[in-house]
């Protein structure tokens, strides 16, 4: 009589590879190395980490080019300046010329004075638009200051100096004092204007500088 076991052999395992229909399903269905990995990108981590940028590299030369930038800017606004004056040079005969008639000399007075305030926002956004150029060329907004400062006291300077030139509008209704007293006094006086031409100049430049830099690489490192 035949053995049953050797008429109807137990199921060896890994026989012949095939999946019979009552084997247990224990084993993995896919290796580790048929697991898809997402490829890493250069610079990335496998978290996606942000990478940090560099400092950007400052350019070269920004105080020579912040110097030149100011310099052209004031003879800018010192030309305004000189051609606004010369068109209106027949208003300023007739404040001096009005001096017996108080009511018209206000009235001449006032317009001289928006005339004065033209040529000051003319002249603030000479220097903003230098600063915004030092901005871009610069990026240093420090050095904004710098162009608008020059600037500025280029335009004082040169519009103080044009009053002591005879035949000059603004020379009729100047006046100066007399003696070593009133010339330093003078002097003085006139330096704080300067100064205070300077640093309005430069603040309005600054503002112009910020304004081109605002989105720039190297502010948003640091």
């Amino acid at each position: 009589m035949r053995d049953a076991n050797q008429q109807y052999p137990l199921h060896q395992p890994g026989g012949n590879g095939r999946h019979q229909p009552f084997d247990d399903d224990t084993e993995d269905e896919f290796d580790d190395e048929d697991v898809l990995q997402e490829p890493v990108q250069p610079g990335r981590g496998p978290f996606h980490q942000r990478e940090v940028p560099s400092s950007p590299q400052l350019p070269p030369n920004r105080f020579t080019k912040s110097l030149i930038i100011g310099l052209i800017a004031g003879v800018i606004g010192a030309t305004q300046s000189v051609v606004l004056t010369l068109v209106n040079s027949s208003t300023y005969q007739a404040y001096v010329t009005s001096s017996t008639q108080q009511s018209v000399q206000n009235a001449v007075a006032f317009t001289l004075f928006g005339l004065a305030c033209l040529t000051f926002s003319i002249s603030m956004l000479i220097c903003f638009i230098a600063g915004f150029i030092t901005g871009k060329v610069a990026v240093l907004r420090k050095m904004g200051f710098l162009t608008g400062f020059v600037a500025g006291a280029i335009i004082y300077a040169l519009s103080f100096l044009l009053n002591y030139i005879p035949g000059y509008p603004t020379h009729l209704v100047s006046g100066g004092g007399s003696g070593l007293i009133g010339a330093g006094s003078g002097i003085v006086v006139s330096l704080i204007f300067l100064f205070v031409w300077g640093v309005i100049g430069g603040l309005v430049s600054l503002a112009g500088a910020w304004l081109a830099t605002r989105r720039h690489p190297y502010y948003y490192v640091r």
